[in-house]
């Protein structure tokens, strides 16, 4: 008895498993099908992240505006600096020069007018008169005679070298030979002469009236001037050259705009510097913050100033820092790859010791 309730309790069993499977089968056909739900609509928009940058919040790249010799580094690397504190020299030699030159020019045109400067106008203007009385009246008869003489020895000359090289014309090398160098001469010096002596005959041209006049008219313009003195304007230009003069040696001075240290220098003592070479890098280290390195547009869109923001530093497997955003750049640009990148930028909450100028982060935007 208790062999056949064993074995019917077995079947009982299996016909029980058998009637839940099929069961469950049937059931699901019937049951409804629940609506898929996405990612997004279950966790909302996908977080906005970008790669980034650790760099000071003040920084700046120093050169001197003119170029020169570097005559003195002050400072070296490493090296913490006061706001105004001169940084390096050029060599200033020339520039001193030069502001001592404005600085007695300016001196004597203050000063007015000196006796001698009249005098040596005065000489100048009558001298130029008498020029121009000359060139008015031609020349004399005795000039005209000597230019006459002048002519007729130049003839003779001229004769004689044209009688030597026909004695030697047949020679296939005359060219070099010191008879046609000779002739050449003669008759260069003739034309010379003739020309003289048909200017002389002929008289001042209209042409050398003029510029005979213009001569006598800038020497009285001049002897006016030693009279008066500098006017107003010749004052105020001098004024202004003296100022640029020692504008131009005060640049010569490379000064820190800020306090800060120097974090890098590109020159030594002696090399020539070209404008605007940038001599020394200089930064407050004390602030540092984010700027990101490839935030796309689809980012870039959904990112506002004041965002907070998480902050994984790749240089440290433990260390997240937070912030905001403070800057959004309003004008994205082209990378080599094509793609529009905009730049935000992230104050800290807090300052860390440990973060270093251009440490890689990863930039979460909640």
């Amino acid at each position: 008895m208790t062999k056949k309730w064993l074995i019917g309790l077995a079947i009982a069993l299996v016909i029980l498993g058998l009637v839940c499977g099929l069961g469950g089968r049937i059931a699901s056909r019937f049951a409804p099908t629940p609506t898929p739900t996405s990612a997004s609509t279950a966790a909302g928009e996908r977080t906005v992240t970008a790669r980034g940058v650790i760099v000071p919040a003040r920084y700046v790249r120093l050169g001197f505006p003119t170029g020169g010799v570097l005559a003195d580094l002050r400072v070296q690397e490493g090296d913490s600096v006061e706001a105004g504190q001169v940084l390096a020299c050029l060599d200033t030699a020339d520039l001193e020069l030069g502001v001592r030159i404005a600085e007695l020019r300016l001196a004597q045109l203050k000063a007015g007018p000196r006796p001698e400067d009249i005098a040596i106008a005065e000489s100048n203007y009558q001298a130029a008169l008498a020029r121009y009385e000359k060139v008015k009246s031609g020349a004399s008869q005795e000039e005209i005679a000597v230019a006459k003489a002048n002519l007729e020895k130049a003839r003779v000359v001229l004769e004689r070298a044209q009688a030597a090289y026909n004695l030697v014309a047949w020679d296939p090398g005359i060219s070099a030979r010191p008879e046609s160098l000779a002739l050449e001469q003669a008759t260069i010096d003739y034309q010379l002469a003739l020309a003289q002596y048909e200017r002389a005959k002929a008289g001042p041209t209209p042409a050398d009236l003029k510029a005979a006049w213009a001569e006598v008219a800038s020497a009285k313009a001049q002897l006016e001037r030693a009279r008066t003195g500098a006017s107003a304007e010749e004052i105020a230009l001098a004024e202004a050259e003296l100022e640029r003069a020692r504008l131009a040696l005060e640049q010569a001075q490379l000064r820190a705009p800020f306090a800060g240290t120097v974090v890098s220098i590109g020159a030594r003592e002696g090399e020539i510097l070209s404008p605007g070479a940038v001599l020394i890098t200089l930064a407050d280290l004390s602030e540092m913050q984010v700027e990101t390195t490839d935030l796309d547009e689809w980012g870039a869109a959904r990112v506002k100033v004041g965002d907070p923001v998480q902050i994984t530093v790749s240089a440290f497997k433990d260390k997240v820092l937070t912030g905001r955003v403070v800057a959004m750049d309003l004008e994205g640009v082209t990378n080599p790859a094509g793609d529009v990148i905009y730049t935000a930028t992230i104050a800290l909450d807090s300052q860390d010791p440990d973060l270093r100028w251009g440490m890689t982060v990863k930039v979460e935007f909640r």
